[in-house]
């Protein structure tokens, strides 16, 4: 799978802190058990009974190899004001993806370098 279409599928997944990121670490450890790391899921409800997972992985023996750690939950979109696309759509413009504010990149880069 390419960058964008890793983009794309991150981008998609309405995962607002105030919801479960359930669905998105689930994309994420099914993608990082494909690049062949070893994972573990740790889930919890947030003081809301929101459940909420986090996702860790770790690539190698030993000390050494590669780790993935990160945050799959996103800011609130509440305020969007694009009417073109919506915030968890991505939009190929200029060589660029728009997308909201979401702090995804990192598990996309992740994603996307152990693939190669």
């Amino acid at each position: 799978m390419d960058a964008l279409q890793y983009a794309k599928d991150l981008i998609a997944f309405d995962s607002v802190s105030r919801q479960s990121n359930a669905s998105v670490s689930d994309y994420v450890e099914r993608r990082l058990k494909e690049q062949g790391f070893d994972t573990e899921r740790i889930e919890y409800d947030d003081h809301n009974g929101v459940r909420k997972v986090n996702v860790i992985a770790k690539k190698g023996k030993g000390t050494g190899g590669l780790a993935y750690f990160g945050h799959t939950d996103v800011v609130p979109a509440d305020d969007w004001r694009f009417a073109e696309h919506g915030p968890f759509s991505a939009d190929r413009q200029r060589q660029q993806v728009v997308r909201s504010g979401q702090l995804r990149h990192e598990r996309l880069d992740c994603l996307h370098a152990v693939g190669r």
